[in-house]
């Protein structure tokens, strides 16, 4: 009966994805296909799982243990029936109704990465995003996916929120990792840098990032691993992150 509900309620995937498949490259069989693991439901990953999760991935799964308050509103994608509830519970909610594809899985667990590798979840994904603004956590996660070999995707904001970037660290062993774009991250204490906020960078630095994570899964080529944008002025620029030597979190296991 469920599988009868779904055919009737979703449209033929030759249709939905029709624009998609006219792009140079595409491969949305290998998009349907793709479990991405995303770090973080607020304001850098609710927008970029809502791009995510209408690509018609095969599976979303969201960590953060946070709760939605009444702040998140202006700038998170949740609404005033969604304030005291777990974030990633309530961003799968309406995740739900958002999806593209009737075969996209979306799992929503209320911890933090390092909880829910401490509670065993199996990390059998193909990419990870991370928007998280816990530079622990951030180390954390560029150690732990390299030892896994799964390439993941960081974005983040400046403490005045007029900056934003999109890292991709590769998966293969002789690429830079985050420590090598930002080597202070590997020992910064810092755990929430986020000040003053609305939805303007999350939302410019979800498109970038869900254009990384389109190089990562099918032929849209780039020549960047690090792009960043000032808003106040409009200039970005984008680079190849080189390898540093002696590299904190590229040298040290786990």
């Amino acid at each position: 009966m469920r599988r009868l509900f779904l055919e009737r309620r979703f449209p033929p995937p030759e249709e939905t994805f029709h624009r998609h498949q006219l792009i140079g490259g595409w491969d949305q069989g290998k998009i349907s296909s793709t479990k991405l693991l995303s770090v973080g439901a607020g304001s850098l990953g609710g927008w970029f799982d809502r791009c995510a999760v209408r690509m018609g991935l095969a599976t979303v799964d969201i960590l953060d243990y946070d709760r939605v308050e009444a702040s998140n509103l202006p700038r998170q994608p949740f609404t005033v029936d969604d304030l005291g509830k777990p974030k990633a519970v309530q961003l799968k909610r309406h995740l739900l109704k958002e999806r593209t594809n009737p075969e996209t899985r979306i799992n929503a667990y209320p911890y933090s990465l390092e909880k829910a590798i401490e509670l065993g979840l199996p990390m059998n994904y193909d990419v990870a995003y991370v928007g998280v603004d816990s530079d622990p956590t951030r180390a954390y996660a560029a150690r732990l996916f390299r030892k896994q070999g799964i390439p993941v995707i960081f974005s983040g904001t400046g403490i005045d929120s007029k900056k934003g970037y999109v890292f991709i660290q590769k998966s293969n062993v002789d690429a830079p990792c985050l420590a090598c774009m930002n080597p202070a991250i590997a020992k910064s204490e810092i755990k929430n840098g986020c000040y003053g906020a609305a939805a303007d960078v999350p939302v410019v630095l979800a498109g970038m990032a869900i254009y990384a994570l389109e190089s990562l899964l099918v032929d849209r080529k780039i020549t960047w691993d690090y792009w960043e944008i000032m808003l106040p002025t409009g200039k970005s620029y984008a680079m190849q992150v080189r390898n540093k030597q002696n590299c904190s979190i590229c040298t040290i296991d786990l």
